[in-house]
């Protein structure tokens, strides 16, 4: 699907129109203009006519779902000041996307492919930071709902922490990707936490030898022949 732009000259307005999840907000932004329209029950949005600024800056769309998940903005240039009129559009917008413990899930256009790519971090450093390196993994398909909902199990036969991000066919184009989220395999979570927790002891034990190294300490009396009492101070 290509976007088609059409102008006209003379007051600068423009209107905007694309898919997105069902029924959630879409927010038109710049650091001039700020709009917010809803899409409907297909996913369709539209901001029609919207009066722009002399100078507008750099348009951005960006949705809202009802999860409370934000889209990553979709930035288009602005108008040249002199249109007076122009439409922009199709403009697909990437789904949402969060995760869990042991799942992922979002929303997107309804009744369409969502494409999930992994990307494997391979860092064998679990506390200092070293840099990592990336590599391509398969790509995993799954399709929203009527609703626009989809959701997939989380990948655990990879061996490392790994990266991803989703993006949705439409008419044969793919939209922008989404955010990409950071998923950290629970191992070595657990194995961050009994390292954090064993330097806590060493520095413990540590501290503790310093204080009694350093402090006098007086012992019982000892008995010695002839039958006295000796006072003993150790430093």
């Amino acid at each position: 699907m290509d976007v088609k732009i059409s102008a006209s000259i003379g007051e600068n307005r423009v209107t905007i129109f694309g898919y997105t999840a069902p029924k959630i907000r879409v927010e038109l932004s710049s650091q001039n203009v700020f709009d917010v329209t809803f899409s409907d029950s297909e996913g369709y949005y539209l901001f029609d006519k919207t009066l722009l600024p002399k100078n507008p800056g750099e348009l951005c769309l960006s949705s809202l779902d009802d999860s409370g998940r934000r889209s990553l903005p979709t930035c288009i240039p602005a108008p040249p000041a002199t249109n007076y009129h122009t439409d922009i559009g199709p403009i697909i917008l990437p789904p949402t996307i969060t995760l869990n413990s042991v799942d992922a899930s979002g929303q997107s256009i309804p009744n369409s492919t969502v494409e999930i790519h992994f990307y494997q971090v391979k860092d064998n450093a679990p506390v200092f930071v070293k840099p990592a390196e990336a590599f391509a993994l398969p790509v995993y398909s799954t399709q929203t709902d009527s609703t626009g909902n989809y959701s997939f199990s989380l990948p655990t036969a990879y061996q490392s922490n790994y990266r991803l991000y989703s993006t949705v066919k439409y008419s044969d184009n793919f939209s922008p990707k989404s955010n990409t989220l950071l998923y950290l395999l629970p191992t070595q979570n657990y194995t961050f936490i009994v390292v954090i927790f064993s330097l806590s002891i060493f520095i413990f034990l540590y501290l503790l030898f310093n204080y009694f190294k350093h402090k006098k300490h007086y012992y019982p009396a000892i008995f010695s022949y002839p039958l006295s009492l000796k006072r003993h101070i150790i430093n």
